[in-house]
């Protein structure tokens, strides 16, 4: 999150602290609009998701690697 600002780094954590929040309550503790803590945390959203292909890719290609060399007996 080293792009985001302070605020939106607190709104985040807020939400993390305590994710029952509605952006109208986090908004109303953090002097913003709720639209703004809607915004952000749709954007830390979208952004969360696209780390994680990654990941998700990365085990993918693990998985495979390990069928070929089994199937290969391990040479």
């Amino acid at each position: 999150m080293s792009d985001w600002s302070d605020l939106q780094e607190d709104i985040i954590s807020e939400h993390r602290r305590d994710s029952s929040q509605s952006d109208a309550e986090i908004a109303a503790e953090l002097g913003c609009s709720a639209s703004y803590v809607n915004q952000t945390r749709n954007e830390y959203d979208e952004a969360e998701e696209s780390s994680g292909g990654g990941l998700l890719m990365l085990a993918i290609v693990v998985v495979l690697v390990l069928f070929f060399i089994a199937q290969n007996g391990g040479t």
